[in-house]
């Protein structure tokens, strides 16, 4: 565990708690916002992915920071917490909370998911969005074992206009899904809203599937509109995913849209998901 502000030892049993286990980014932007509307008896403590940089906004947070943790530190955690009046949120986490993980917090747990369950559960949903045309979402569930199948606490139909890159759209995809739980967060905190079950079979995408759309065959047959999305939904920040058979072999193929024809789009800051320039995100997302 990374350093911080407090250890699974050391966590204080306040009358409720608000554990966040989130992607950096999406901690660094919400969980302040949580510690700033929480009321005195509501501590909000905060764990972030073992597999990206460290935090410099959340140990000045008034939170307690537990550090980076991985996925056997965060069984522990869990484990820490049991009896525990907790309510859990998992936000772009990389690793699925087993069985017994989900039994030390009971039936409090919400899980964001960037697509209109039960459609598109699992790896990259906007990827299979823009590819497909298909409608898109955002949703705020309850934790079960298997990925994306919780009963729903907040659901927002999301428009994604043709053309965007898969960086366009993850982004689009956050805003929205950071304004419901802002909007419903509080609501559903205090037990002001009830869940609904999820309705029909629904649809899930693994990684492996995600990584079959990474080759276009100089023979494949589309139109034009089927082809632009194909490479556009591999495109995120100036990095292509996907390649095309060439005469001297693969190579990938990137694609930008732009309002005024200057090309800047590829590597804009919008289209990278607000990183940096010079930095290539990777895709991230978890199931």
């Amino acid at each position: 565990m990374g350093p911080g502000s407090g250890t699974l030892e050391d966590m204080v049993t306040s009358p409720s708690q608000i554990l966040f286990l989130g992607d950096v980014d999406m901690a660094e932007e919400l969980v302040p916002w949580l510690a700033s509307t929480a009321g005195g008896d509501v501590e909000v403590v905060c764990a972030t992915r073992a597999d990206q940089r460290a935090s410099h906004v959340l140990p000045k947070a008034p939170i307690r920071y537990l550090g980076a943790v991985d996925r056997a530190e965060t069984s522990a955690l869990l484990r820490s917490l049991a009896s525990q009046e907790i309510f859990v949120i998992t936000c772009y986490w990389p690793w699925l909370l087993s069985e017994e993980d989900l039994t030390h917090i009971g039936t409090r747990s919400l899980n964001f998911h960037p697509a209109p369950l039960p459609r598109d559960r699992g790896w990259y949903p906007h990827v299979h969005q823009i590819r497909t045309g298909s409608p898109a979402g955002v949703t705020l569930h309850r934790l079960e074992p298997e990925p994306d199948t919780g009963a729903i606490w907040a659901q927002r139909s999301v428009s994604l206009p043709f053309p965007l890159t898969a960086g366009e759209a993850r982004t689009i995809l956050q805003r929205e899904i950071v304004s419901l739980f802002r909007d419903q967060w509080w609501q559903i905190f205090r037990g002001e809203i009830s869940t609904q079950e999820q309705v029909g079979d629904g649809s899930y995408h693994s990684k492996s599937s995600v990584e079959s759309l990474d080759f276009l065959g100089r023979d494949d047959v589309m139109t034009v509109e089927e082809c632009v999305r194909a490479i556009a939904a591999r495109n995120i920040g100036g990095r292509s995913f996907l390649k095309l058979a060439g005469d001297a072999g693969p190579r990938f193929v990137h694609i930008a849209f732009s309002e005024f024809g200057t090309g800047s789009d590829l590597t804009s800051e919008a289209d990278r998901g607000g990183v940096p320039s010079g930095t290539l995100p990777t895709e991230g997302g978890s199931e």
